[in-house]
């Protein structure tokens, strides 16, 4: 395979599955270990254009699918922590309450953070 500038590369089925490899294991070396190839070849594949934007755009297709799945499962932590406020151990609702709360406070402060950034954008918009 020739190596060019990195547009319209097909990247080897090593290099598909070190990509794969990457995204579940915790560093180059276990990755290595588990494709029965050298550390190096591995930090050399990353330096390449096209493994480097196909390895970040898995990591952030992985990315988006957890934060998914994440948020399917707010509704359900959202209820299990509503319930616990009215647990007998005042530990428990102690705790529930505080969770709740400082989530509620981050996600807050998110949405009025993202509320500006589009105010401020579509200004930035208006003056060009």
């Amino acid at each position: 395979m020739a190596q060019g500038d990195g547009h319209g590369e097909r990247l080897s089925r090593d290099q598909e599955r070190a990509i794969a490899t990457l995204l579940v294991s915790p560093n180059y070396v276990d990755a290595a270990r588990k494709l029965r190839v050298h550390t190096n070849t591995l930090r050399t594949w990353t330096r390449q254009p096209a493994f480097a934007t196909a390895y970040a755009e898995a990591r952030e297709e992985l990315l988006s699918k957890t934060i998914a799945k994440m948020q399917k499962s707010l509704f359900a932590v959202t209820e299990a922590l509503t319930r616990d406020l009215t647990n007998k151990d005042p530990a428990v609702r102690h705790r529930a309450a505080e969770l709740l709360l400082n989530a509620t406070l981050k996600g807050t402060e998110t949405l009025s953070l993202a509320q500006r950034v589009t105010d401020l954008e579509s200004l930035q918009a208006e003056d060009e």
